[in-house]
């Protein structure tokens, strides 16, 4: 018998005891940062297991006989890592909401993988040209990866501020900081206000890396950004392109997030919890110690 702690997204900060008697080697036995479903309360609903012990913990308010069992295992595999775990711990510290509300506003509620349509590179060919960048966009791509010289903010001092008006090669400066990104065998996420996430964008990403980005847009369905979540956590993807909510993206060993006209309002989420993408990009790459 295991018994699991368990975070449901409601208003209320504290997670709940629930037990599973399933052997650890079935495909649907409990881990951290998979889906239970769950009965709470006079109804069923999805829980995220954040916590595993072999023995009741001691804190907990009632006996072993009082412990529900989980209904099920809805994953085979993890939806979420250590890593997001503690960014859900910190969101729901900072912006005072539950863990479980944080969890929820992270990760897909599909319940199966399905195609991801809307947007397909599986046709498209890089473009393996070589840009010609002018001496200031060289000197931008530069400065994103030069080592910090008495970093004053954040821990890294990673944090970069590009400037230049439309039209100015931005987006170019962009596309070579994450080739470079890639070429260590690290992953990329791109961050777009919500109107900026046109096809000229995506497309200008998949012109130069192919099937390897994932683009993470309202037009999915439940079970589409599911599909695409696994890409992303099997290596599959390793640029993510999205609006506010793709900081959350699983990209294996992360290695830039760029934000792109980083001022816009829409940023900032409306509902709960009310994170800003920039302030979660900006915990992110301070613990990993990336650029930003």
């Amino acid at each position: 018998m295991q018994y699991l702690d368990i975070a449901v997204n409601i208003p209320l900060n504290q997670t709940f005891s629930y037990s599973s008697d399933a052997a650890e080697n079935d495909e649907k036995a409990p881990a951290i940062g998979k889906r239970a479903e769950i009965r709470f309360g006079n109804r069923k609903t999805t829980g995220f297991i954040v916590g595993i012990h072999s023995n009741l913990p001691a804190n907990c308010p009632v006996d072993s006989g009082k412990i529900k069992s989980v209904t099920r295992i809805l994953d085979a595999e993890p939806l979420f890592d250590n890593d997001l775990l503690e960014l859900a711990k910190w969101m729901s510290n900072y912006y005072l909401c539950s863990i479980g509300e944080a969890i929820g506003a992270m990760i897909p509620s599909g319940r199966r993988d399905s195609d991801a349509g809307g947007f397909s590179f599986t046709e498209e060919v890089p473009d393996t040209k070589p840009k010609i960048l002018s001496d200031e966009q060289k000197a931008a791509v530069e400065g994103i990866f030069a080592k910090p010289v008495n970093p004053v903010y954040g821990r890294s001092g990673n944090l970069h501020y590009v400037y230049g008006t439309t039209g100015s090669g931005k987006t170019e400066v962009f596309l070579q900081a994450a080739e470079r990104v890639l070429k260590q065998e690290k992953g990329v996420i791109y961050l777009v206000p919500e109107i900026g996430l046109t096809h000229q964008v995506i497309e200008a990403f998949a012109e130069r890396f192919g099937n390897t980005v994932a683009v993470l847009h309202l037009g999915l369905t439940p079970s589409q950004r599911l599909s695409e979540w696994h890409r992303i956590q099997h290596k599959e993807a390793r640029v993510v392109i999205g609006a506010r909510s793709a900081i959350f993206a699983p990209v294996p060993d992360l290695g830039i997030i760029i934000i792109d006209e980083e001022h816009d309002a829409s940023y900032k989420s409306g509902t709960t919890p009310r994170y800003h993408g920039r302030q979660v990009a900006m915990y992110r790459a301070s613990r990993l110690s990336i650029p930003l």
